[in-house]
């Protein structure tokens, strides 16, 4: 999100407003100088704790998951149906949305604008945060929530979204 107000905002301007050669060209070196570095900040961060002392429950034997397993948890299950069926349609919509081809018409040909909506779907984006926050907050005061300790209610809200 931000870095696309500032390759929309900041470096298409500077490149006549219209993206060509030399623009694409600064903005791949510029996300791969920024993956660089994200690469090397989370190789720091993960090496204190990727050591063999701390993966110590993997090598237990377990018994292997069969798929008529699966098929039974399935077949009887109507609210993991649901779930299922909800989700998938949510992930339909969701990357839907995000394709750059929407986007691009919406912003470019549409509004005009690359810039202004670039910045537009900055805004977007924070109220659709607030939402997700009020929403949890919502959820847990429900009595499914309580039972759950607090530092599993924001693990499971980032897992569903």
């Amino acid at each position: 999100m931000t870095l696309g107000i500032v390759f929309n905002v900041v470096l298409l301007p500077k490149f006549g407003g219209t993206i060509n050669l030399e623009y694409l060209s600064a903005v791949c070196k510029l996300v791969i100088m920024i993956s660089f570095i994200g690469l090397v900040l989370v190789c720091l961060g993960v090496s204190e704790f990727d050591k063999p002392e701390n993966f110590e429950g993997l090598n237990v034997k377990k018994e292997p998951l069969k798929v008529k397993d699966m098929v039974a948890v399935l077949k009887e299950n109507k609210p993991l149906q649901c779930y299922v069926a909800a989700a998938a349609s949510d992930k339909i919509a969701q990357v839907t949305a995000s394709q750059a081809v929407i986007t691009t018409m919406m912003g470019g040909i549409i509004i005009g604008n690359m810039g202004l909506s670039s910045i537009l779907e900055w805004f977007l984006c924070c109220h659709r945060l607030y939402l997700q926050f009020l929403v949890q907050d919502m959820q847990e005061s429900t009595e499914v929530r309580k039972q759950l300790p607090h530092g599993q209610r924001y693990v499971w809200y980032w897992v569903q979204s």
